[in-house]
């Protein structure tokens, strides 16, 4: 706000005609250079492109003013800056390491001089080299042609400075410690004489049960029993969408007894307290320190594998959630950077991590990811500060204290078993992250080996909550509550829970149809449990579910309607087109689909779905033009392309059908063909020569790839059943209908795609300046193409297979 102020006082002292003479010439009405972004992004931190990327607007000074008076929306304001018809011929940028010297002029880092260009946007910096943790200040001024509205030819002001900072460009700067809470929990019960007498898994409320006394017998080690009770343990889930308990009668030393727990809570025989869980999952994590002063400077780098919260002396730090989002962790990490000078003070502090496993699952459906090492997430955190003109820093390492949260996740993360949250209020701490709390029953955290993978910076958006929706009404069903939000969202339920005892238990599921069925809840459930305090809230954290109505069970009455909200999650994207029209249905349409693609935002790329499988399949690509027609959408496909690109076969180059790739998924030749998707539309749309080069060999070995399975020409159906789609559930057919297009159709359809895809690479290899590449893919579409038709081509029906749309444009 105060750089908008500075740019309108500026703007009116120019349009006053108070300038001097050669700034822009005695009678000339000014332009300047406006939303200054780096590497797309605004006043970006911890960015760690050595050599970022600048671009600018240009707006009319006149505009600029009116603007800061208008009431108008944010989006019309930010049109009516660009003024019509003025061209851009040439541009100077100054960069430097503060401010001090672009005010006189000056530019330690790097001069452009006068550049002959109309290129406003991907202006590579081409000056000194910069170090991690740098924060370079900039500004720009351009030279315009004649233009409408008055504005004449000559140089611009200079714009107000933006700046940039640098994140951790080379591992050697990293010294912070991994650390992990895996091996922390209490102390190892001491064996004994024991013998598994019988083991029922029952559901609480009857509607099912099985016998699993030889699952649990076979569970018996060293005359200690220890696990965490869920179906896939004991033999499979007799009552599904039910809480059930399993209850064991033992003897031990020959001493009869029983035991019991439910769902998702640990069984330890011998006995011991059930309210600690181990290993410790979502624990808090601290470090507390002093200073002697305010930093001058506070950059903090967060490096996680899962999910985390950041804390500064009780305060949460920045609006993302759900952080950070997912990468291929067998290829890379992603670092997130905040500015901590704000929450910080002179005397104590506390910086606190509040983490949970996220996707780092050592097993998800039953496959293996050698890449994931341990039970919990893993983290590293490197706070650097300038404090009374001295670096100081603090880092992560055994010197760290956990406890458990009391919050832990719900299922295995597989397939349909997303699952949710446990909560246990009576183990919830609100002063964790306070500075001056006793840290002396805290646990030390364990230092652990790096990972074998380069930490890189956070391209794409992070995820936020994006809206809050309050609850329209409540039913009764039975003993249950079904409060309804009145529009299906992905997100988190907030609820406020009255006149609860201690040890109360609630249990809330979650469906986003009507009737409400077991089967429309796919298995997504959350957990409370009382610690009797009034005004107690329930809210999720590091899990999220995809519903319109939730449905509440346990609570001595029904829920008040403010008691209860939905807050919608997503990617944090940023608004740069809209649509508006006479007719209601069609901009109710577009708002619909605007808000179901927020909806599949989380974690860095688009999910099918947030209930079943959150997987980012590649017909995620349909939405691109929405969503660049919408959105600034160039970091968020920046790194879901290289998602992509992470998972191909090293082998063969062909690319998965879901990135990033963790669990197995349907799909065909188009899925994997979504990274080339992205890329081109990166290029087509944002200019991105940068994104075309890195992922250029992945995509043209994945087309290699669905080529070696040619024959004369032309591709046939390889894989299994879900390997070779083509057209995805069209009207009447796929999926649920049991009505496929038959195998030749598939064929077709891929074989279509494959020409596509190669003639998109030999514009993609004209872009690199592969002239002699472009020719050779082009020489062999031309003749690839007839053996396609002649295969496919119905003469006497004039039609390619089958009388249905996507293959006659196909």
């Amino acid at each position: 706000m105060i750089r908008k102020l500075l740019y309108v006082a500026m703007c009116f002292t120019v349009v006053a005609g108070t300038t001097k003479a050669g700034w822009f010439g005695s009678d000339v009405k000014p332009v300047v250079p406006a939303e200054l972004r780096c590497e797309s992004l605004k006043e970006p931190l911890g960015i760690d492109a050595t050599k970022p990327r600048l671009a600018w607007e240009i707006a009319d000074c006149r505009m600029l003013i009116e603007e800061a008076n208008s009431q108008e929306s944010t989006f019309r304001k930010r049109q009516i800056q660009i003024p019509r018809g003025v061209k851009q011929t040439a541009y100077q940028v100054l960069v430097a390491t503060n401010e001090k010297l672009l005010k006189e002029g000056k530019a330690d880092l790097w001069d452009s001089g006068k550049v002959a260009s109309g290129q406003s946007i991907q202006i590579e910096y081409g000056g000194k080299a910069l170090s991690s943790g740098l924060r370079c200040f900039w500004k720009v001024r351009v030279w315009t042609a004649s233009g409408s509205g008055g504005l004449t030819a000559g140089s611009s002001s200079w714009s107000t400075p933006a700046s940039w900072t640098m994140g951790i460009l080379e591992p050697s700067d990293w010294t912070a410690k991994w650390i992990s809470t895996e091996v922390v929990g209490p102390a190892p019960v001491k064996g004994g004489d024991l013998r598994i007498l019988k083991a029922t898994y029952i559901a609480k409320d009857g509607g099912g049960s099985a016998d699993v006394t030889a699952w649990v017998r076979a569970m018996v080690k060293d005359g200690t029993l220890g696990f965490v009770v869920q179906a896939d343990k004991l033999g499979g889930d007799p009552a599904p969408n039910r809480v059930k308990e399993l209850r064991v009668d033992y003897e031990l030393n020959g001493k009869a007894g029983t035991a019991a727990t439910v769902d998702f809570r640990t069984l330890t025989l011998p006995l011991r307290d059930s309210l600690v869980p181990a290993p410790l999952d979502s624990p808090y994590i601290r470090r507390s320190f002093m200073l002697d002063a305010v930093p001058a400077k506070a950059l903090v780098t967060v490096n996680v594998l899962g999910f985390y919260e950041l804390y500064v002396n009780g305060t949460k730090v920045g609006r993302d959630v759900l952080s950070p989002p997912l990468s291929n962790f067998h290829k890379r990490s992603l670092y997130v950077t905040y500015d901590l000078k704000p929450y910080l003070r002179k005397g104590r502090n506390c910086i606190g991590l509040w983490t949970s496993r996220g996707w780092y699952w050592k097993v998800l459906d039953g496959r293996a990811n050698p890449a994931v090492k341990h039970d919990t997430a893993i983290a590293r955190v490197q706070l650097d500060m300038v404090v009374n003109d001295k670096p100081v820093r603090i880092e992560t390492d055994g010197g760290w204290r956990c406890k458990a949260s009391g919050r832990s996740i719900l299922g295995s993360w597989s397939w349909n078993q997303m699952g949710g949250e446990l909560v246990d209020a009576r183990l919830e701490d609100p002063r964790w992250a306070d500075p001056d709390v006793n840290e002396e029953s805290w646990c030390p955290v364990a230092v652990v080996p790096a990972p074998s993978i380069p930490a890189e910076a956070q391209k794409c958006p992070p995820t936020c909550v994006l809206k809050t929706l309050p609850s329209l009404a409540c039913a009764t069903n039975g003993t249950k509550y079904e409060v309804d939000f009145g529009t299906n969202v992905t997100g988190w339920l907030s609820l406020r829970l009255r006149g609860l005892k201690a040890g109360d238990e609630i249990t809330i599921r979650y469906s986003d149809k009507k009737p409400i069925t077991p089967m429309q809840m796919y298995n997504h459930m959350d957990r409370f449990i009382s610690a009797g305090r009034d005004g107690e809230v329930f809210c999720s954290k590091f899990n999220y579910h995809g519903f319109r109505w939730a449905v509440i069970e346990g609570l001595p009455a029904a829920p008040r309607l403010e008691d209860a909200q939905a807050q919608a999650i997503g990617a944090d994207w940023e608004t740069c087109g809209s649509f508006e029209c006479s007719s209601k249905l069609f901009n109710r349409m577009h708002d619909v689909n605007l808000w179901t693609v927020q909806m599949l935002s989380q974690s860095g790329f688009l999910s099918d779905c947030p209930h079943r499988e959150r997987l980012g399949y590649g017909d995620g690509q349909v939405s691109i033009e929405s969503c660049i027609m919408n959105y600034r959408m160039s970091g968020f496909y920046d790194k879901w392309s290289l998602d992509w690109c992470d998972g191909a076969n090293p082998e063969t180059g062909y690319l998965p059908h879901t990135a990033p790739q963790y669990k197995s998924g349907g799909g065909g030749p188009g899925w994997g063909g979504a990274a080339q998707a992205l890329t081109w539309r990166n290029y087509l749309y944002y200019d991105d020569r940068g994104v075309v080069a890195r992922n250029f060999e992945a995509c043209r070995r994945h087309i290699e790839a669905i080529e070696s399975h040619a024959s004369n020409g032309v591709v046939r159906a390889f894989g299994g059943e879900w390997d070779f789609i083509g057209d995805w559930v069209p009207p009447d057919r796929g999926m649920d209908s049991g009505n496929w297009p038959p195998k030749r159709a598939a064929e077709f359809f891929n074989n279509c795609y494959r020409l596509y895809l190669r003639e998109q690479l030999a514009v993609m290899a004209d872009i690199l300046g592969r002239a002699d590449e472009a020719r050779v893919i082009r020489a062999e579409l031309e003749r690839l193409r007839p053996l396609v038709h002649a295969a496919f081509y119905d003469k006497e029906r004039q039609i390619y297979v089958l009388d249905e749309k996507s293959y006659q444009l196909m």
